[in-house]
């Protein structure tokens, strides 16, 4: 949908001219040749496709913003997203912690076994 609407939009965009940017397209370029040298190919590629879109709307952000207020909002709606997920996680991890101590505490009892030994590596 961004890609669309940055494609159909009347504002003119374009990546700045600065060394960074010139630095990230070659990172990506040498991630791509590490990738096709890579031990599990199958597995690189999925991880180059997360890389990928991801660097991709790096770009398109750097396209974009170009205003100290549209970098702020950016900037507060990453705060926020990030805020939303915490807290969705935070709640995710006191009903299961409820559960567990509903049944009889077998699932916290586990998961202490589990940190226990990940602490004895």
């Amino acid at each position: 949908m961004t890609l669309i609407a940055l494609v159909t939009g009347k504002d003119k965009v374009s990546l700045p001219r600065h060394g960074i940017v010139v630095a990230l397209v070659l990172f990506l370029l040498w991630t791509g040749v590490t990738t096709v040298f890579a031990i599990y190919p199958g597995d690189s590629v999925t991880q180059l496709e997360k890389v990928l879109k991801i660097q991709l709307m790096t770009f398109v952000a750097l396209a974009v913003l170009r205003e100290r207020k549209h970098i702020q909002l950016f900037a507060w709606v990453n705060a926020l997203s990030v805020g939303f997920y915490g807290l969705k996680g935070g709640l995710f991890t006191l009903q299961v912690r409820r559960r567990a101590s509903a049944s009889g505490g077998r699932l916290a009892a586990s998961s202490r076994a589990t940190m226990s030994s990940a602490w004895r590596c």
